[in-house]
């Protein structure tokens, strides 16, 4: 009878793939944290702001006049300079 080694070894590294996909997972989770905390932050901000203009007795600033307008009367949504 032959005798069968104990262990295989391998001449070249094998992935361990139970590792890698944890790695992964680790991954992935802390880029859903990072992207979860700038949303959290950015809420917090708009909230800041729509708060002081409300105490203010003001309305938010949505966005500014820009210095081209539609052309009264067109349907087609051109746009001139004024």
């Amino acid at each position: 009878m032959r005798a069968v080694p104990a262990a295989a070894t391998y001449p070249v590294q094998v992935a361990d793939w139970v590792t890698i996909s944890s790695l992964a997972t680790a991954g992935g989770t802390l880029v859903l944290a990072t992207a979860a905390f700038a949303s959290v932050r950015s809420a917090n901000r708009a909230a800041r702001v729509a708060e002081e203009s409300l105490l203010a007795a003001t309305r938010p600033l949505l966005c500014l006049p820009g210095r081209r307008t539609l052309r009264p009367g067109s349907g087609s949504g051109t746009t001139t300079s004024s």
